[in-house]
């Protein structure tokens, strides 16, 4: 895949992604207003983002790997959110005065951290010295 289709892709993916959260909180939001039908609806659409036009371009782009490369990749990504993205994100949130945006972003690197715990006992149980 030539870099530009590939740049594409990767931004496809990321708009698949966020719409497949923002209509599962859609829904969340009719069903606690007791819509349900709409709810349900928002949840169609959702799985149709993630089900079939996230996991078709993912496979395209060939985002999923051996279950070692998974974690690694996991792991990886976890460790850039909490070495630099979300700090970096909280640092410039309390320069502009948004506090309580910044605390927000620290307690998300807690929760990135207790990711990567997870992560790396399961690639510890799957990666065996012999």
């Amino acid at each position: 895949m030539d870099a530009q289709t590939h740049e594409n892709v990767v931004a496809a993916l990321h708009g698949e992604a966020f719409a497949y959260a923002r209509y599962r909180l859609f829904a969340n939001a009719a069903r606690k207003r007791g819509d349900d039908r709409l709810a349900s609806m928002f949840d169609g659409i959702a799985s149709a983002e993630l089900d079939e036009h996230f996991a078709e371009l993912a496979d395209l782009a060939g985002i999923v790997g051996t279950d070692v490369d998974n974690i690694r990749a996991a792991l990886q990504d976890e460790d850039e959110e909490v070495e630099s993205r979300y700090p970096e994100f909280a640092e410039q949130a309390r320069s502009a005065g948004e506090v309580a945006v910044a605390e927000r972003f620290e307690e998300i690197v807690e929760d990135e951290r207790e990711h990567e715990k997870t992560l790396e006992q399961a690639l510890e149980r799957l990666v065996v010295p012999a």
